[in-house]
């Protein structure tokens, strides 16, 4: 969208009204238009992505002049926010060189999935590629290119027409389409090779999924793959097509490869177990807000208090709940202080998200 502030202060009043109507002790955006809003509550930010990083990733070069007020914007909420969390420290990283150093307290909170739901079936002789396919981050283009000549066939899941109606030519790849979680999960399990050649990928939750569902792993060498992935992988510069057509082909010659090419451990958000309505990487970073240097001390009060009630069993599955906080006198703030260390995560009803 070319002009969308109008919406954004709109949907922004919106917002306010959902705290004044439901009191979250925390509030968790997912976005950065509402991070300069006068929430009552704390605010941690999770910046999954930005136009000014992609840009210089995918395109090599300054983000445009008409992209200035989408950066001041976002530099205003960064440093409006008491928390920036992103899902990677590379991602943290581009933060801090785009928008200046003196950002609030950051943390880096892998993403997660259940790994229930994925989980690897009979391994047929297919390569799969999966995300939003008109992405030039993604790099579909260099698979596409490596589809032809391949011995395994090439399918891709995903939308290949972008919003303003173009659409990315997928070459020797065959289309999946827009895949429902279960089809795409099934197409995981079933695939030897995952391959993700990106250009910009801050966490890659479609490499996460085929990891769980026991694919080999071909992935674009950027700095936030290799920290997340590790060893687990192969990696080839993502504007090396040969270089990724002969990986490719490597892992089809030799099933040991493909084995050591399988991740054995998981990023720190992917439970198998936990119930689904607790959280697991974020409760830390807002534990972490009332110790946070500068943290204003009101913040940190309603932080602490989401805790105590938590703790002593007042919060429940229903926000209504919420209505009933007090604030903590200061002896109960040192108490809850010395046993911070027993803290366990807030239920997802604590927090109040945005979306873009």
């Amino acid at each position: 969208m070319d002009d969308p502030w109008g919406d954004v202060q709109e949907s922004g009043r919106w917002v306010l009204e959902l705290e004044r109507a439901f009191e979250p002790d925390v509030i968790h955006l997912n976005s950065y238009g509402h991070g300069t809003l006068r929430f009552r509550a704390p605010v941690a930010l999770t910046a999954h992505s930005c136009v000014v990083s992609w840009w210089a990733a995918v395109k090599g070069e300054p983000v445009p002049a008409r992209w200035n007020r989408y950066r001041q914007e976002v530099e205003n909420a960064l440093k409006a926010v008491d928390c920036v969390i992103a899902p990677s420290r590379a991602m943290l990283r581009m933060l801090e060189e785009n928008y200046g150093p003196d950002l609030p307290p950051t943390r880096a909170v892998p993403n997660g999935r259940r790994a229930l739901q994925f989980h690897p079936s009979h391994k047929e002789k297919l390569v799969l590629g999966a995300g939003r396919l008109w992405d030039e981050g993604k790099n579909i283009a260099a698979l596409a290119h490596a589809a032809e000549r391949l011995p395994w066939p090439v399918y891709v899941a995903g939308a290949s027409q972008n919003p303003g109606g173009k659409t990315t030519g997928l070459g020797a790849c065959h289309a999946l389409g827009p895949l429902s979680s279960a089809a795409l999960a099934a197409w995981y399990g079933k695939a030897a090779i995952f391959a993700h050649p990106a250009r910009y990928e801050p966490f890659g939750l479609c490499v996460l999924e085929a990891a769980l569902s026991g694919c080999a792993l071909v992935l674009g060498d950027i700095e936030s793959l290799r920290e997340i992935w590790g060893d687990g992988a192969l990696y080839v510069p993502p504007d090396d097509r040969e270089w990724l057509e002969t990986s490719i082909r490597e892992l089809i010659e030799n099933p040991a490869l493909r084995t050591r090419s399988r991740p054995k451990t998981w990023p720190g958000n992917t439970w198998k177990s936990t119930p689904p309505w607790r959280l697991t990487g974020e409760p830390n970073a807002f534990r972490d807000l009332h110790t946070l240097p500068g943290f204003r001390l009101e913040s940190r009060q309603r932080a602490l208090s989401a805790w105590i009630r938590y703790r002593t069993g007042s919060a429940g599955p229903r926000s209504a709940h919420l209505r009933t906080a007090r604030w903590l006198e200061p002896q109960e703030s040192a108490d809850v202080s010395r046993r911070w260390a027993a803290w366990q995560p807030i239920p997802r009803f604590c927090i109040l998200g945005s979306w873009s």
